[in-house]
């Protein structure tokens, strides 16, 4: 765990009771970024914390321009599991409600951002706006990559139904279509030649 003195907070009065000086060793251990030997000290005494390294501020994210797909999903944490797996998207950010529902999930596929929510009939008047719920979409979200024939398969293995086979549509380029567990359609394409 990499911890910085910005992100210590000084230890409250209940917390501090807890600390049992004579029965409790209280003591962190704290990697820093490229050091080979881990600091340790104990929370008993913060003068000790000062020695932490500052944290370097985190530039904010910067506005994205384009088109960013919203996948409504009937579960969005699975959904963003199977994306992982499918199609190696790496999350990003997630903004959730306390009940757990997922608001957005930010994540990255090959390049591009995506986002995923859950279902929330009670912003449009009762109604459900997965593709579950709806049966079906209208959508078809196409991406194109290098290596479609392994990504095809991938997304198989993961849980995806194929709605036409990998096939050639020029000497360049070959494309299929997939529907993935969630019920959004996903047409795969390779990055045509030179």
């Amino acid at each position: 765990m990499t911890m910085y003195y910005d992100e210590v907070v000084e230890l409250d009065d209940a917390f501090a009771e807890l600390l049992d000086a004579e029965a409790t060793d209280v003591i962190a251990r704290f990697e820093l970024p490229d050091d080979d030997h881990p600091l340790e000290f104990d929370l008993r005494t913060p003068s000790r914390w000062s020695d932490l390294p500052r944290a370097t501020p985190t530039p904010p994210r910067p506005a994205v321009v384009g088109v960013e797909p919203l996948l409504v999903v009937h579960d969005a944490g699975a959904a963003i599991a199977y994306y992982a797996r499918a199609f190696g998207a790496v999350e990003r950010d997630r903004q959730a409600l306390p009940d757990g529902r997922i608001v957005a999930a930010v994540l990255a596929v090959d390049g591009f951002a995506i986002r995923v929510c859950d279902d929330f009939p009670e912003l449009r008047g009762g109604r459900r706006g997965s593709p579950a719920a709806l049966g079906g979409t209208p959508v078809t979200i196409h991406l194109t990559v290098d290596g479609v024939d392994e990504l095809f398969g991938r997304a198989i293995a993961a849980g995806a139904t194929v709605r036409l086979g990998l096939h050639e549509v020029s000497a360049r380029r070959r494309q299929g279509v997939i529907e993935d567990p969630f019920g959004h359609r996903w047409s795969l394409s390779s990055a045509a030649a030179g």
